[in-house]
């Protein structure tokens, strides 16, 4: 009998979990509410690393919102996949963070952390955004390490042990967690809780250690699934069940669009009787507007989609918001690891045998084009709305080819959802 896709529950549903015991509250493998008898909820990720059953504390609810609780799950999960055992990392905090008798006054690092925010970022414009992602990013990387640690016994290698397994996989989000341990430690010396150097300081002292985040940039790829695997993946796509993340990315892949403008697509922005997505300027990374024209598969996802009463998005999240980057790679995550727990190859990139990501969708998307068919180079960089440079590109950028690129991305589509002769990959 196959196994039940667990549903996602909404926040209203988890906050009428009260019986004692683990509820499942779906959206990450293995994430909980704990429910104790004295009516104390919390958060609790249940995971097996290295054979080993493991439950990993994440907060306490409702402190922890469900989509904080996601987040950091999917974190946790990111790290173990990663070779690091979240719990352990936990454990070994806990310990150094022990001072001695005659220190217990020293401020953590964490509290530091909430006395900048308090002090720096309150008075600052959209503050309250501002201090959510200043407070989650340090909660996700730097407090597993250095949390409970006095603030004056950050040392260089609490940083790195932070840094390095993320700066090379993660440049954009290392460099925003470097440059906010920065700030929160120059804060704590100036208020009389450290002395010494900043060893979160870049010039002069971790440049010498780490790739710049700019060559990181130019050399990183997102991974990509070769082309000769794309029927297959968008078959064992479509055999999931029917959920908005699952069509939003099938819709990413037929377009050859970027996530957040797939994510933030709203229902006027389509234009059926023209068969025709207009992509607002202020959604594109170009800065100009951008028409795709639209494939038959591509209607049949929308015909799919259920279009909620008053509803401005196409594929909405939690509360009606936007739905998360992550909440549409975690369905090629979940893909490749039950692909690969089937003894399959998985859904990797061919190079770096990293998980394939949705932005390496355009990239198979171009190789297709390059590689299996007689369109011109021009013609795939206008679809994946790049920034023109020769003259020849901008003679095509300036005529938009909308009819000639419908052609190309009805080729497409009907490539990606072509059947293979036999259940065995192309080879």
């Amino acid at each position: 009998m196959p196994r039940r896709t667990l549903k996602e529950l909404t926040a209203f549903q988890v906050d009428k979990l009260n019986k004692p015991g683990y509820h499942r509250v779906g959206g990450v493998s293995g994430l909980c509410l704990q429910v104790k008898a004295s009516g104390s909820r919390s958060w609790v990720l249940r995971m097996t690393f290295g054979g080993k059953r493991r439950d990993l504390g994440l907060g306490s609810y409702p402190s922890v919102t469900l989509s904080m609780a996601r987040e950091r799950a999917r974190i946790s999960l990111d790290r173990a996949w990663a070779g690091f055992d979240p719990v352990e990392e936990r454990r070994s905090q806990r310990v150094q963070a022990k001072p001695p008798t005659e220190e217990k006054a020293a401020k953590t690092f964490k509290q530091c952390v909430l006395e900048f925010c308090q002090d720096k970022i309150v008075h600052q414009k959209n503050a309250y955004r501002a201090r959510q992602q200043f407070e989650n990013s340090l909660e996700a990387y730097a407090f597993p390490i250095m949390g409970d640690l006095p603030v004056n016994k950050i040392e260089l290698d609490h940083i790195l042990q932070i840094l390095r397994p993320i700066w090379k996989e993660k440049p954009d989000t290392a460099s925003r967690v470097r440059s906010r341990v920065e700030r929160v430690l120059n804060w704590a010396t100036v208020s009389g809780h450290r002395a010494g150097e900043n060893p979160a300081r870049w010039r002069g002292h971790l440049d010498q250690i780490l790739a710049p985040p700019s060559k990181l940039h130019k050399q990183a790829h997102h991974p990509a699934l070769p082309v000769k695997d794309i029927p297959d993946f968008m078959r064992s796509l479509k055999k999931r069940k029917v959920s908005n993340s699952a069509l939003a990315l099938e819709f990413l892949i037929l377009t050859a669009s970027r996530s957040g403008e797939v994510r933030n697509a709203e229902w006027e922005e389509i234009d059926f009787e023209q068969q025709v997505w207009n992509v607002p300027a202020g959604r594109t990374k170009t800065g100009k507007s951008h028409r795709v024209p639209l494939s038959k598969q591509t209607f049949m996802v929308l015909d799919a989609t259920p279009r909620i009463a008053g509803g401005k998005l196409i594929w909405s999240g939690v509360s009606g918001k936007p739905m998360s980057d992550m909440t549409i790679a975690s369905i090629v995550k979940k893909m490749n690891a039950a692909e690969e727990a089937a003894e399959g190859d998985g859904w990797r990139d061919a190079e770096s045998n990293r998980v394939a990501t949705p932005h390496g969708f355009r990239s198979t998307f171009r190789d297709w084009a390059a590689e299996e068919t007689e369109w011109p180079r021009e013609m795939a960089e206008i679809a994946l709305a790049h920034n023109m440079g020769s003259a020849v590109e901008r003679a095509y950028r300036r005529s938009d080819m909308l009819e000639r690129r419908r052609e190309m991305m009805q080729d497409w589509a009907d490539f990606v959802h072509r059947k293979q002769n036999n259940s065995s990959r192309m080879v």
